[in-house]
């Protein structure tokens, strides 16, 4: 209620499929959320603040109403070829930065004179080593 929002009451979630979001005109920092007859009251900082956070929530919302009706009318979309290209060689650039860093470090462990600080050098490369052949 809009009392419990005043108050500073928080609690539960609300489940964004098939809600509606509705603006108060008196304030310009409140907003509402109707889903399945009720009405859940928020409030911004301000205007821009309440702003985002609506347009956030629209987005949302038509996303999820369009993967429902992607799976009740046909299958979801496949992702465009380019974009997975795309981060495949994200990834693949990722990697290769992991490489030369645990290279440089092998350089930095294998000149250091201390035993213990070599030792704890080494099974952090160990480490770096292993994540790196799980890619």
């Amino acid at each position: 209620s809009k009392e419990k929002m005043t108050r500073g009451v928080r609690r539960g979630c609300v489940r964004l499929r098939a809600a509606v979001i509705g603006i108060d005109d008196e304030d310009d920092s409140t907003f509402t959320i109707t889903v399945d007859h009720k009405t859940f009251h928020f409030q911004a900082r301000d205007g821009s603040e309440r702003e985002r956070w609506v347009r956030a929530l629209e987005d949302t919302i038509a996303r999820h109403g369009r993967r429902e009706r992607w799976s009740r009318c046909m299958p979801a979309p496949r992702h465009r070829h380019g974009d997975l290209e795309r981060r495949i060689s994200e990834a693949d650039a990722y990697l290769q930065i992991m490489i030369d860093l645990v290279s440089k470090m092998s350089i930095r462990v294998s000149e250091l004179a201390d035993p213990l600080e070599k030792n704890k050098g080494q099974v952090i490369l160990d480490h770096s080593n292993v994540s790196i052949n799980l890619c």
